[in-house]
């Protein structure tokens, strides 16, 4: 059980070592990445917020807003997917 600690704390000991601080323009960086991240999940979150409120209206309708809101869901999430595929692979 020692040995398991000792390793521990020697591996965390290297990565103290091998850290260091960001220059500004890395910190700049990391901040730009962070705040578009943070901006994109949150107008995802409105997105669907949004569509349901606007399915609220139909009530009567029992199972169509659920199916509609889904499939809405669906849409928006591979379209993320293949438009993040396709920025990694440099498609455009």
């Amino acid at each position: 059980m020692s040995e398991r600690v000792r390793e521990l704390i020697r591996s965390i000991r290297n990565i103290f070592n091998l850290a260091s601080k960001p220059t500004r323009d890395e910190f700049r960086l990391m901040m730009k990445i962070t705040l578009l991240g943070i901006f994109a999940v949150g107008l995802y979150a409105f997105m669907i917020n949004l569509v349901a409120v606007g399915l609220e209206s139909f009530q009567n309708i029992s199972i169509v807003p659920q199916i509609a809101l889904f499939a809405i869901t669906i849409i928006v999430g591979i379209t993320l997917v293949v438009y993040y595929y396709g920025s990694r692979k440099g498609r455009w």
